[in-house]
């Protein structure tokens, strides 16, 4: 059994049948998605057709998560999705944009 699965009972003991464990499963699925939503993280979808859409998650349900890009919002079907991933590069300007205090100094050691 891995570490995401849970037994709880199934069944009540007045109707006649006994008590019995079931293993429930917590979805990995949102648990992934709910991290890159919580997180702000930039993520990177692969559609089945091969198109490759990069953005922030801004909200997602059963069947369909809106990705955020700087201009557009795209509605995708999880039916259609092969791969998400999580950026977690410590040096993309996507996930993490320099932000204009530091980027101040810089620009005055310059001049």
């Amino acid at each position: 059994m891995g570490p995401f699965a849970r037994y709880e009972p199934v069944g009540a003991g007045d109707s006649g049948l006994p008590l019995r464990k079931a293993m429930s499963v917590i979805n990995i699925q949102d648990s992934f998605l709910t991290a890159a939503l919580q997180g702000n993280k930039h993520v990177t979808v692969y559609l089945l057709c091969g198109v490759k859409l990069s953005g922030k998650v801004q909200s997602f349900d059963k069947y369909s998560l809106v990705l955020e890009t700087s201009t557009l919002e795209h509605l995708v079907y999880k039916h259609s999705i092969s791969a998400v991933l999580i950026c977690r590069n410590r040096k993309c300007t996507e996930c993490f944009p320099v932000r204009s205090e530091t980027l101040a100094p810089a620009l005055e050691s310059a001049n």
